[in-house]
């Protein structure tokens, strides 16, 4: 008997699904654990509520910046230079008055500024009036020097110079209605003094050292002026210590100056003084440091003699038990308060 050509066909067409069939029954299923949902295809963000395994490294998307203008860089570069010029070339005015050690206005004299970082730097000129009152335009820049001078006069006032920039925290503002004072001392007439100069070790172990100002010399007892001072042996900044120093005028007494310096120290008070002056700098203090100076006015033998003073005490400059001091000034030794310096009356203390 004949089997007709389809039945073939149909029978392999069988045989070949009974086959795929096996086959996708023995396949191994993915662990449900790492099945992921399909998500549909969209450009909006699609949250999965499935926690992302501890070994699925996640991508961390590409964020394009956008590229910097050339151009417009520049231009704020060039507008942060304009704002610096400006801030620290400012418009210089100054209103100022002169007065003497009396308050009396000083008349006619002359004043000259002198502008920093100014265009051309240019220096200006002007007089003071009747009231001692004057005005200086000397343009743009950063600060203004004042320099006032008439014959018979020496400037007082320690700091003349003035700085406008608004980089500057002191800077000023000008007006007219608060002159700013500036100090100048009316010259009674120089007398005699005695100039002396020290720069010697003093023990560190609290042991005196006395000086005699007039002959220049350093003595075992009976000076006029004497320097006690305890400190350490290895003295070290990074570390820092204790140390003090006690400045006795036995037969007198010491000041501290708010004058400027020396030559601007014209003549010593009348009231003040005290037997001593007292140094304490403590380990750990905001103000604590190794070197110590500053200016004195100083009475001697009960009225005797007037001088003036300066006295550097470096606590940390240290060799075999002694550190370095400084001591240098002038006295009257006629009695008289005036402490003027014309370096044609100054003679050297000697023996």
């Amino acid at each position: 008997m004949k089997i007709r050509p389809s039945i073939y066909i149909f029978c392999g067409l069988a045989i070949l699904l009974i086959i795929l069939i096996i086959c996708f029954a023995k396949r191994p299923q993915a662990p449900l654990e790492t099945q992921r949902p399909l998500l549909p295809k969209t450009n909006a963000p699609v949250v999965v509520n499935n926690p992302v395994p501890a070994n699925i490294v996640p991508v961390i998307p590409h964020v394009v910046h956008p590229a910097v203008n050339p151009a417009e860089e520049k231009e704020q570069a060039e507008e942060r230079q304009k704002t610096f010029e400006a801030e620290k070339n400012q418009p210089i005015i100054f209103y100022g008055k002169l007065e003497d050690q009396f308050g009396n206005p000083v008349v006619g004299a002359e004043i000259e500024g002198a502008p920093e970082l100014s265009q051309g730097h240019t220096n200006v000129f002007t007089t003071s009036d009747d009231n001692g009152l004057f005005t200086l335009d000397a343009g743009t820049g950063w600060a203004l020097g004042v320099m006032p001078r008439k014959q018979g006069y020496a400037v007082a006032t320690a700091n003349i110079s003035f700085y406008y920039s608004l980089l500057e925290p002191s800077h000023i503002t000008p007006d007219p209605n608060n002159p700013i004072v500036i100090k100048m001392w009316k010259l009674q007439g120089a007398q005699h003094l005695i100039h002396f100069n020290f720069e010697t070790y003093i023990s560190i172990t609290g042991l005196p050292t006395s000086f005699d100002l007039k002959t220049g010399q350093q003595v075992q007892a009976g000076g006029d002026l004497t320097i006690k001072l305890i400190s350490s042996p290895k003295p070290s900044v990074r570390n820092e210590y204790d140390w003090s120093a006690l400045i006795q005028l036995p037969s007198g007494g010491i000041l501290a100056s708010s004058d400027p310096g020396l030559d601007e120290m014209f003549q010593a008070p009348d009231s003040g003084y005290q037997p001593e002056f007292d140094l304490n700098f403590r380990k750990g203090d905001q103000q604590w440091t190794p070197r110590f100076n500053s200016d004195f006015y100083f009475m001697g033998q009960n009225g005797g003699f007037y001088g003036k003073l300066w006295l550097e005490i470096d606590s940390d400059v240290v060799r075999n038990g002694t550190a370095l001091a400084t001591l240098k000034g002038y006295l009257n030794p006629a009695g008289s308060r005036n402490l003027e310096i014309d370096n044609r009356l100054v003679t050297e203390a000697h023996p």
